[in-house]
């Protein structure tokens, strides 16, 4: 029953953040097919900006920008639900190697979410961009989670 622990932890840690919506398609396919194919960290980072890019078409301030975002988050949970799904029946230390990996990459990358808001902060009053950039960071950290992981688990495959 390993896989109920890892499709919670996806689900719990990403998409029920503060604010999550229900997922509406918002990613652009083939991400898993470009994570294999990157070769360097910039090409990740075109792998998760050409992703999340339908919430690039919004002005900052638009409204449409928090609500792009947050959908791009929730679908990177249940993506990463569903990749930490395949491990479901691999052995017990094989399904807990890869759910302490999937933990702490979440972690971190939520982490450095935390950390460029509060530089961001330092000395001036909060504004209302503040909230739109926390929201795009966290489905950006959720995306690098997952390529993180995908990368570590050694088991990508082009779809």
């Amino acid at each position: 029953m390993h896989w109920v622990k890892l499709i919670w932890f996806a689900v719990a840690g990403l998409m029920l953040m503060p604010g999550a919506v229900m997922a509406e398609n918002v990613l652009k396919p083939g991400f898993k097919a470009c994570v294999a194919g990157a070769r360097n960290a910039e090409a990740l980072t075109t792998c998760i900006t050409d992703a999340q890019a339908s919430c690039q078409q919004y002005e900052w301030g638009d409204p449409a920008v928090g609500s792009c975002f947050k959908s791009a988050r929730a679908e990177w949970g249940i993506a990463m639900g569903e990749f930490l799904a395949q491990f479901s029946q691999a052995g017990d230390r094989v399904v807990e190697t890869i759910q302490i990996e999937a933990k702490y990459a979440v972690l971190k990358h939520m982490m450095s979410c935390d950390r460029q808001l509060e530089l961001r902060a330092v000395g001036r009053e909060p504004d209302a961009r503040d909230e739109e950039i926390r929201i795009a960071c966290q489905a950006t950290a959720s995306a690098s989670a997952l390529a993180e992981v995908m990368i570590r688990s050694g088991s990508i495959a082009p779809q």
